[in-house]
């Protein structure tokens, strides 16, 4: 029977030594090695694993942007099976972490994980590559079919499960317990790295899939050379990342290894002491109401008119987050039960429940302002002059301020805001209270785009000699500047760093070392049900 209490930082931190030192046959080595690396850990060895996230993300939104069209003209499928590929492509995406956090807390760790598949992702996009090129598309449009489907899926979204919780988590595991700042650090140029990757395909790799590049790359090479582009860089990032483990150098990764029944024994733990422990039932029941609106999602994208299904698995998302709230808060009921874990562990994970159920929430509201912005944008005055032919800029370009945003407010925050805030007031910010000022400011920003929105409308359309169009969804833009959205797409870069670069810190450090990739997939998942959430309204 284990009855300790909850492991503070300073256990946490024997607890990851002990692991090194008795499972890590380069234990002594890599001691010897924590003094060089000390001061440079961030820069030195963390950047070949932000180089492999900025480049992972410019892969993933580079296929996301162009997978629907890309499967309607060129693979030949309806609008609506093109909608239903792209969403169910995303759902299991969703899932996919789930086996990355197995492989990484359990299996084979977090460096291995990667590296291996890391492999297959490039294979992966190789195959996509090949199945997009226009010979292929012309003379074997059903082997381009089929390559280009188990690519994706099998390929891309077992690949990036893996990497969404255990690449971050590998970053953290570079930095000693007693280097937080340098870890909170990391965290936010984790989260950059990943704005940085999708602005690149969006910003750029969107023209080049239907485009081309002028003469260099014809518009029937668009999609096949955003899929190899894609893919050559991909190739580099895991050459670099892989050759900076290697031997003949005199940095490498601090890697934890995997702990036998990390991942399985939360969920075996829970299902045989259920019978005992009747709590444990909410978070089961919690648990299957998730899964059950990811199904529902996926059936109802391919049931047209099924908004029933939609709302169904709305309801199921806001079913399992009352479970897991109403049993994680307080987790006292497990002290004396029998466990196959150790009951402070248990109670640990349990404890981070609740708040992911809050991300639930941040995430529905993230979406919708996104999915609003962009509505609003499309209907404002897009031109850079005055004259009826004046250019226009795409509405959904707009959305690139946000990762400006997100450049700008990361360092603000980190060396100025919160230095002076810890200056003031004697202590650091907790990581709650930034995710506490992050939904705050996410409410206001949503009341805020409500008034934008009205005044758009009040504005009237936009009349020369007849109105004039945007070039995206050709709606009639008004005369309201697109200009007075920039605040609104600053606050929301603002939340995003609050929140989401917060929340990597918190599933982190608030669960046993052998559970950290674990949390990060808990992390991808709980956002994943806001999604779902938000189908409700949308």
């Amino acid at each position: 029977m284990f009855t300790s209490e909850m492991s503070s930082p300073s256990q946490q931190a024997r607890e990851r030594d002990r692991l090194l030192d008795i499972k890590s046959p380069h234990a002594a080595e890599k001691a010897d090695e924590m003094d060089v690396r000390e001061k440079h850990v961030l820069w030195c060895v963390c950047s070949f694993i932000l180089v492999l996230e900025t480049i992972d993300s410019l892969v993933f939104f580079g296929i996301s942007q162009a997978l629907k069209n890309f499967t309607e003209v060129k693979l030949g499928y309806p609008k609506a099976t093109a909608n239903a590929i792209h969403s169910t492509w995303r759902s299991f995406g969703d899932l996919t972490p789930l086996l990355g956090a197995y492989l990484g807390d359990e299996l084979w760790g977090r460096y291995t994980s990667l590296a291996v598949f890391s492999v297959w992702y490039v294979v992966a996009m190789a195959l996509v590559s090949l199945s997009a090129h226009p010979y292929i598309l012309e003379n074997h449009l059903s082997f381009a079919n089929a390559a280009f489907l188990i690519a994706i899926f099998l390929g891309v979204g077992v690949a990036r499960g893996v990497y969404h919780p255990n690449a971050v988590t590998l970053g953290a595991d570079q930095f000693d317990e007693s280097e937080t700042d340098q870890k909170e650090h990391f965290f936010s140029y984790f989260y950059l790295a990943i704005n940085v990757g999708s602005s690149v395909s969006f910003g750029y790799l969107t023209y080049l899939s239907v485009n081309g590049m002028g003469n260099l790359i014809p518009p029937s090479y668009g999609y096949f050379a955003t899929f190899t582009l894609s893919g050559v860089l991909l190739l580099l990032a895991v050459l670099l990342f892989v050759a900076f483990s290697s031997r003949v150098l005199s940095h490498r990764y601090v890697e934890i290894p995997p702990q036998e029944g990390a991942f399985t024994t939360i969920f075996t733990s829970v299902a045989s002491t259920m019978h005992e422990c009747r709590a444990l039932v909410f978070i089961a029941v919690g648990f299957l109401f998730f899964v059950l609106s990811i199904l529902l999602n996926a059936i109802a994208l391919f049931v047209g008119g099924a908004t029933g299904l939609s709302h169904s698995a709305g309801i199921c998302v806001c079913l399992g987050v009352g479970c897991w709230i109403y049993k994680g808060m307080d987790p006292s009921y497990l002290d004396g039960q029998y466990t196959r874990m150790p009951v402070a562990d248990m109670q640990q994970i349990l404890r981070v429940l609740p708040f992911s159920c809050f991300l639930v929430l941040w995430q529905c509201t993230f979406g919708q302002i996104e999915a609003n912005f962009q509505s609003i944008a499309q209907q404002c005055d897009l031109r850079l002059g005055s004259g009826r032919d004046a250019p226009l800029i795409p509405g959904a370009m707009l959305g690139l301020i946000d990762t400006v945003g997100v450049a700008l407010v990361i360092p603000l925050l980190d060396y100025v805001v919160l230095p002076q805030l810890k200056a003031w007031r004697h202590r650091p910010a907790s990581p709650y209270e930034k995710v506490l000022a992050g939904l705050t400011l996410a409410s206001v920003t949503m009341l805020w785009t409500g008034v934008i929105e009205t005044l758009r409308r009040n504005s009237g359309e936009l009349d020369l000699n007849g109105p004039v169009l945007e070039t995206g969804g050709h709606q009639p833009m008004n005369k309201f500047s697109w200009g007075y959205l920039v605040p609104n797409y600053f606050l929301v870069s603002v939340c995003e760093v609050l929140v989401n670069v917060t929340m990597y810190d918190i599933f982190y450090s608030n669960v046993p070392t052998h559970w950290k990739s674990t949390a990060q997939a808990l992390n991808a998942f709980m956002l994943a049900m806001g999604d779902n959430l938000a189908s409700i309204f949308t």
